[in-house]
């Protein structure tokens, strides 16, 4: 019973540790492709996001879910691609009003873009999030599985930790004092 109990503990420690690690790839890789996005339109690098680290949870919360959905889906890419386009926009649509109400402010505004729905959701980013979450899902995703299952679990478990702590730490601390500025907020 005592071993039983060990193999479930170290499972679910396993489980959630997977799961951040999905949830940090999404953050960080959403964070650099909006950096890079707004180097590109102003020329100026910009820490976009409320968060001053790194990442944006939006995507890591996004990530998770494309993950969850194609499972919800058995895989199958056309229910999946349209899960993906009702859930992006809800995640979005949510997040952009959540944190408008209690910060009194937008970091994201899609008004100037055609088919936007209160400039907080746009067809084309829709798209773009569903074409993004069927290529993570069906190219990116096994290859880090892959690559994940070689790392020696002892060492990447600290590692995920003290990220973790981190990553805590930051959002305590912008929920205080998000960031916001120029290049950030409207």
């Amino acid at each position: 019973m005592v071993i039983n109990m060990r193999i479930a503990k170290e499972r679910y420690i396993h489980g959630l540790t997977n799961i951040f690690c999905l949830f940090l790839f999404g953050a960080l890789i959403g964070w650099t492709y909006e950096v890079i996005l707004h180097l590109f339109k102003s020329g100026a690098f910009v820490n976009r996001g409320m968060l001053h680290g790194p990442w944006l949870p939006i995507y890591g919360v996004g990530c998770v879910l494309m993950v969850g959905l194609n499972k919800l889906v058995g895989g199958k890419p056309i229910p999946y691609f349209i899960s993906c386009f009702i859930a992006s926009g809800v995640l979005e649509y949510a997040t952009s009003w959540l944190m408008e109400t209690v910060y009194h402010t937008r970091w994201w505004d899609y008004s100037e873009l055609p088919l936007n729905l209160n400039g907080r959701i746009f067809l084309g980013g829709l798209i773009g999030f569903s074409l993004a979450g069927c290529l993570f899902v069906y190219v990116i995703l096994p290859a880090m599985e892959r690559l994940f299952r070689k790392l020696p679990f002892n060492y990447v478990k600290p590692i995920v930790g003290i990220i973790a702590v981190v990553f805590i730490l930051d959002t305590i601390i912008s929920t205080a004092a998000p960031n916001m500025g120029m290049g950030i907020t409207s």
